[in-house]
């Protein structure tokens, strides 16, 4: 029987150790049947149980960043949607593609 005394003291540690909110991701086990490259952020509470099982790790700066980037296209893309449905058109404006004018 695993010593649990030891296990919570085990994941406090960890937990003491991180922020009050940490991004992880999942690692793939395949022998378990777990897929990997999953990003999540939470709780240092939390956090510590995933590390400390071994199920996920912390992710890299560029993982965040392009989970962000991805976050921030999906919703971009359901306001245009929204809008459609309303009735209403967004046309993209680019300021390079205009000609100065001339004085």
């Amino acid at each position: 029987m695993p010593d649990l005394k030891k296990y919570w003291n085990d994941v406090r540690d960890v937990e003491n150790s991180l922020a009050d909110f940490v991004w992880l991701m999942s690692v793939e086990r395949r022998a378990k049947g777990e897929v990997g490259g999953r990003i999540a952020e939470v709780s240092a509470q939390v956090g510590a149980r995933l590390l400390h099982a071994g199920s996920h790790r912390q992710a890299t700066e560029e993982e965040i960043q392009a989970h962000q980037e991805q976050q921030d296209q999906a919703r971009r893309e359901a306001f245009r949607q929204r809008l459609q449905r309303q009735g209403i058109a967004m046309v993209p404006v680019n300021s390079g593609d205009r000609e100065k004018p001339k004085t």
